[in-house]
């Protein structure tokens, strides 16, 4: 893909601010590719047969087209399930760190909502900025920190700074 993956986008790193600046500085941008991230889950999840479990979604699996649109990638650990199957389990919970659903951990058993747990993550993540799990994160998980701002009543104070100032 011609631009690369998200997390190139949205991770601010040395020498690529100016990136930054140009390409996830407007919430429109930023909106679309959630959209088009939930497109993708949509398509595997009910238009495709048989359903696909993706498994690792996160920023580094979102890859950016040309004209900027998002698309699901990486599909290594996904899994196919048969017909009238649900879930699917396996030993372990193979998956990204911070994007595993709390009941994929404990019982290994991926499921349409473990998805959407790790793309609700990943949306966590576009919105404010920060990774999921990381040194910018002062609670651990961008899940705790956007919590924190939601019980004192400042849910937008977790926005990105760069969605915020205006120019």
């Amino acid at each position: 893909m011609p631009n690369g993956s998200l997390d190139q986008h949205l991770f601010r790193r040395s020498g690529d601010e100016q990136r930054q600046a140009t390409c996830m500085s407007q919430w429109g941008t930023r909106y679309n590719l959630v959209k088009d991230i939930a497109t993708g889950l949509q398509y595997v999840h009910h238009e495709y047969e048989p359903m696909v479990l993706h498994r690792d979604i996160k920023a580094s699996n979102i890859m950016i087209d040309f004209t900027f649109q998002g698309r699901l990638g990486d599909f290594g650990l996904a899994c196919v399930l048969a017909d009238g199957k649900d879930s699917y389990t396996d030993h372990g919970a193979p998956g990204t760190l911070g994007f595993r659903a709390p009941e994929y951990v404990y019982s290994g058993r991926a499921s349409r909502k473990t998805d959407i747990f790790a793309f609700g993550v990943l949306v966590l993540e576009i919105v404010t900025g920060k990774r999921a799990v990381g040194r910018d994160v002062q609670f651990g998980h961008v899940i705790d920190w956007v919590w924190k701002f939601h019980a004192e009543g400042n849910l937008l104070a977790a926005v990105d700074a760069v969605l915020t100032t205006t120019a």
